[in-house]
């Protein structure tokens, strides 16, 4: 790195016995911005009633070091510093903040460009996570600015504050640090947010109407194992409509919509993704709470489509939510689905980041031989296509844009069709599609529904569907239809109320009753006595992980409905 000259700043830091993060955090901040002197920056430690070596570990580096007596008010010691610096642009490190990677010509080339803006560090916090391991979660603080332009309030989680009242710009600072101050154990984050709190009840006498000390709160609730108190805070917090250009709003979201959720409250998660997607579309750990929101929901095409969009986003603070995260809960949805071919690739993606849960999950698929399995079909198609079918196209194009594929789903088309476009569109969809397609020709023209029968003989699936080409199926559907079917024992399916002929499932596992359903042409007329509905809402909601194992049941149908009787003894 070339020297730079004149252009100075100081790098300030408040301690008190931190003899030890102190150290570190000086150590690499030598290493990744070079030695003072030759650089141009001082290092000023201001003291707030150290009984350890923070002093001497200070000094030892090179640094100045001052007293300030703590008087339990963050923004006073900042302010503090700010005044015994040297120089007027001012850096502000906490202790327990490790320098990684930065560069300093950088810094003093965007200071230069940005004379009265904020810099904002980018700062990677190690922290506690659900499942009692660890992750790693990123946000940006305000910490490299001018002290003529603006000073500190707030007694804790204080915040830069203009001095002319005026509008604030920031810019991403080219340095990044290392924090495990949200990290511990149980007792020891309970203290610390007893202690956070007891100074933030103090600052909210003062401001009663402010969201972001209600956020603060929150997060201190959060930390102590206290969801109740915690979503209170945050439900008051939105309430105040925060700025949504703020830093903390962002996670602030993220953190209430989970929590409504965990509180069986689905349906105002779902509303709250609704009113903020416009703003968040580009957040990752939006896109991914979204995408859990919407598996919980059952509606799995929405969930597919949210954590697509994960990838391209622009903005992320938990690390994994841009490739990892949503790469595994696409596995879990698609091994869910049947789809164990697509979910291999993404557990495969995602455990070559290190993602753990993938590997797992990929050890079960590969020890299970699920490409074998992904060769049996859970449920057959039968559609009937005659010169009529003008839309053979667009049913075409709908199976092809299907979230889920054909790896598991087997199509019968009964074709009475002589028009040559009809028939090139079939056979080529075929050929695309060899071992889940197969297009059978009646030796005469018959019925529809004779042939429709006839057709059975081409089917091996348990399950049949009967449909048209102008019907826009999901596999999700089809999904639920045939859990539908395994669950309550039935025989007859739909999914519709407004029953109709070509809207049902049947269950045809027994050859006897398939060829008994052939002959008898029952298809003809159809089941139509003794429907009654089923409410299948199982549960209150359900995760990625859940759908692949047997705990989902057929918890993603809002309602099936069932005909019990059999269709042929």
């Amino acid at each position: 790195m070339d020297n730079i000259v004149n252009n100075h700043f100081s790098v300030c830091y408040i301690a008190k016995n931190e003899e030890k993060n102190l150290a570190q955090s000086l150590h690499q901040l030598i290493r990744v911005m070079g030695k003072p002197a030759e650089k141009g920056y001082e290092i000023l430690v201001l003291d707030t009633g150290s009984m350890d070596r923070t002093a001497e570990v200070a000094v030892s580096y090179g640094a100045r070091v001052e007293d300030f007596e703590w008087i339990k008010d963050f923004a006073a010691a900042r302010n503090a510093a700010m005044k015994k610096a040297k120089y007027d642009r001012i850096l502000f490190l906490d202790a327990d903040e490790i320098p990684e990677k930065g560069d300093l010509n950088r810094i003093i080339k965007d200071w230069n460009a940005y004379p009265e803006a904020i810099g904002r560090l980018e700062r990677r916090n190690l922290c506690n996570s659900d499942g009692g391991g660890t992750c790693i979660f990123t946000d940006r603080v305000e910490r490299f600015f001018d002290r003529c332009l603006y000073h500190y309030e707030g007694c804790i989680h204080e915040q830069l504050i203009k001095n002319d009242g005026g509008e604030m710009q920031g810019y991403d600072l080219a340095l990044t640090v290392y924090h495990e101050g949200y990290y511990g154990t149980k007792d020891q984050l309970r203290e610390k947010a007893r202690r956070n709190n007891e100074l933030l009840f103090k600052e909210l006498e003062k401001n009663p109407e402010d969201p972001y000390l209600y956020y603060q709160i929150g997060q201190s609730y959060s930390i102590a194992g206290e969801p109740e108190k915690e979503l209170e805070d945050y439900e008051k917090s939105y309430s105040l409509n925060p700025d949504r250009n703020a830093e903390y709003v962002a996670m602030m979201i993220k953190s209430y919509g989970l929590l409504l959720v965990n509180q069986d409250r689905l349906n105002d998660a779902i509303s709250l993704i609704d009113k903020e997607y416009g703003f968040y579309r580009k957040y990752a750990d939006f896109l991914c709470f979204a995408g859990f929101v919407y598996t919980k929901a059952g509606e799995l095409e929405k969930a597919i489509e949210l954590y697509n969009q994960a990838f391209d986003s622009d903005m992320v603070h938990l690390e994994g939510s841009r490739d990892a995260i949503p790469e595994y809960n696409l596995g879990c949805i698609y091994e869910a689905l049947g789809d164990e071919l697509r979910a291999e690739e993404y557990f495969e993606r995602s455990s070559k980041r290190g993602y753990e849960k993938s590997r797992e999950r990929l050890d079960k698929l590969l020890a299970n031989d699920f490409e074998e399995k992904s060769n049996i079909k859970k449920a057959s198609i039968i559609v009937c296509v005659d010169d009529t079918s003008k839309d053979i196209e667009d049913f075409i194009s709908n199976i092809s844009k299907q979230s889920v594929g054909l790896g598991h789903i087997e199509i019968v088309f009964v074709i009475i069709a002589k028009n040559k476009d009809i028939l090139d569109a079939l056979i080529t969809f075929e050929k695309k599609n060899d071992k889940s397609v197969c297009l059978f020709y009646p030796e005469k023209e018959d019925s529809m529904y004779n042939n429709i029968s006839k057709a059975l003989g081409y089917t091996s699936s348990p399950c049949i569907m009967l449909l048209k080409t102008n019907n826009r199926l999901k596999w999700d559907t089809l999904r639920m239809m045939s859990l539908a079917i395994e669950k309550t024992g039935a025989d007859v399916i739909t999914h519709n109320i407004n029953y109709s002929d070509t809207d049902f499932m049947l269950e045809i596992a027994d050859e006897n009753m398939r060829e008994n359903v052939r002959r008898a042409e029952i298809l003809s007329t159809g089941p139509y006595t003794h429907m009654y509905s089923v409410d299948f809402l199982i549960g209150k909601g359900i995760s990625a992980e859940e759908l692949i194992n047997d705990k989902a049941e057929a918890n993603y149908a809002n309602k099936i409905y069932c005909i019990k009787e059999k269709l042929c003894d």
